[in-house]
């Protein structure tokens, strides 16, 4: 079966039931799509993090909690090099989008349509350093995916011509945007889509045009970086919903999803290093130019987001 196909089309629900899903911390989500399409963008997101053996280790400095007040569960998925984070959380049975910047939590809900039926569920994923923020929506009632750009105040719809899904994933400095469509990703750049010749799902993209994105087959996973039009296979690590990425920094790094075998793992100049955070993270996302990458971590009271400073990655 078609690894673009796959990713596109399976992406939006897996992060909307994700919420819920979190909750059990078992195995592997797997939800079926009008396509019977089974491969998800967090297939291996559940599983509790302890490391990876025979790795070099990336210790862990400080963690920070970041919990949407009122919010039953908080997900936070892309940091800028300011520190300013985006992501979701769950309040009463409904997905809205956030931000949190000098401290403050503000919710980030696609504005509602007159008559709207039924809820609207807005998802943030990426923000850049000018603090222009990227995310999807969906109606419940529409089954739709559609993406925006938010920017000084102003939302701007972003859907790929003549598709029926755009999910936008990751944005740059320069405005640039990746993320997929049905039946394979795009990049959205100075007013003008292209369909990327990547195979699979585009996640990131840095302030190099580098864009990171991963592929699937029926066992395993494989991350890749493409630029200038080459496409550059990283290291697998073993486990079949392993190499999982979400988004890439300027200098290359690149933090990868692994299983209950396989861990979590960061990729930085050419080797793969594992991931020490306390609290036992079950979800990494998004890294800045500091080395600070956003994440969940599973405790007795439900699950919480926190901004994490990764060391032992030949920062000085």
């Amino acid at each position: 079966r078609s690894s673009q196909v796959t990713e596109a089309e399976n992406i939006p629900r897996s992060l909307f039931k994700i919420a819920k899903k979190l909750r059990r911390v078992h195995d592997h989500v797997q939800i079926s799509l009008e396509t019977d399409m089974k491969r998800v963008l967090f297939a291996g997101l559940l599983c509790a993090i302890l490391g990876v053996k025979g790795l070099p280790a990336a210790e862990s400095g400080s963690v920070t909690n970041i919990d949407v007040p009122g919010a039953s569960g908080t997900f936070p998925l892309s940091i800028n090099d300011y520190g300013e984070v985006v992501g979701y959380c769950e309040m009463e049975g409904r997905i809205h989008g956030f931000t949190l910047k000098n401290g403050t939590f503000t919710i980030l809900d696609i504005p509602p349509l007159p008559n709207p039926v039924g809820f609207v569920h807005t998802i943030i994923t990426g923000i850049n350093n000018r603090g222009d923020v990227v995310g999807f929506f969906v109606r419940e009632q529409e089954k739709v995916y559609r993406s925006f750009i938010y920017s000084r105040g102003v939302f701007t719809s972003l859907e790929f011509p003549g598709t029926k899904d755009t999910i936008a994933r990751g944005i740059n400095d320069l405005g640039d945007v990746v993320g997929v469509i049905n039946q394979g990703s795009f990049l959205y750049s100075k007013g003008t889509f292209s369909r990327l010749p990547v195979p699979g799902g585009a996640v990131g993209i840095n302030n190099k045009r580098q864009i990171v994105g991963y592929f699937s087959d029926i066992d395993s996973h494989r991350a890749f970086i493409y630029q200038d039009g080459e496409l550059t296979m990283l290291p697998a690590v073993l486990g079949p919903f392993s190499n999982i990425p979400w988004g890439i920094n300027d200098l290359g790094d690149v933090v990868l999803t692994g299983d209950a075998s396989s861990r979590m793992v960061i990729y930085s100049k050419g080797r793969l290093n594992a991931v020490h955070i306390p609290k036992s993270p079950v979800f990494l996302g998004g890294i800045n130019n500091a080395g600070e990458v956003v994440g969940v971590y599973q405790s007795p009271e439900g699950e919480h987001g926190f901004v994490g400073h990764l060391k032992g990655r030949d920062d000085n």
